[in-house]
């Protein structure tokens, strides 16, 4: 990304733009049933797709501090993190963002669209940042404000 940006503006011809997307509590708040349905979508075979059903719905957790265990409760959402296929699978539910966009990277649960602008042309940054708040909507996912 840095190359691109240093190549355009080296000429003097061109800005750039930049805008950077954070999910908040990127993992915690995956819906499986979305996240299903894009692997249904990628034509995911129906024996892994009810492997990574089983993976994912009716996880149970407790919390032990000292030697103190909370009751165990049902987690609603969320991809376990530290696994593997938890990497996978977020990827999996981000794969659609901002397909359209040609300068864009992803790295887990950051997001950015770059924008390289001609002088005297218009940005169009603010439908890659329309694109992601939709996004965001349509997958129950939050953005992150502060970051």
């Amino acid at each position: 990304m840095m190359q691109t940006i240093h190549e355009a503006l080296d000429g003097g011809e061109a800005g750039a733009r930049i805008f950077f997307a954070d999910f908040s509590k990127g993992f915690d708040l995956i819906d499986h049933s979305i996240l299903i349905q894009e692997l249904y979508k990628l034509q995911v075979h129906p024996a892994l797709l009810s492997w990574i059903s089983a993976f994912l719905f009716n996880r149970r957790q407790a919390v032990r501090i000292g030697s103190v265990l909370s009751q165990w409760q049902t987690l609603k959402g969320g991809i376990p993190q530290g696994t593997k296929l938890g990497v996978v699978l977020f990827m999996v539910m981000t794969n659609s963002l901002l397909v359209n966009w040609h300068l864009r990277t992803k790295f887990v649960d950051d997001t950015s669209a770059l924008e390289i602008i001609p002088r005297n042309s218009i940005s169009l940054l603010n439908f890659a940042v329309s694109d992601i708040h939709e996004f965001a909507n349509e997958h129950n996912m939050k953005l992150n404000p502060k970051k």
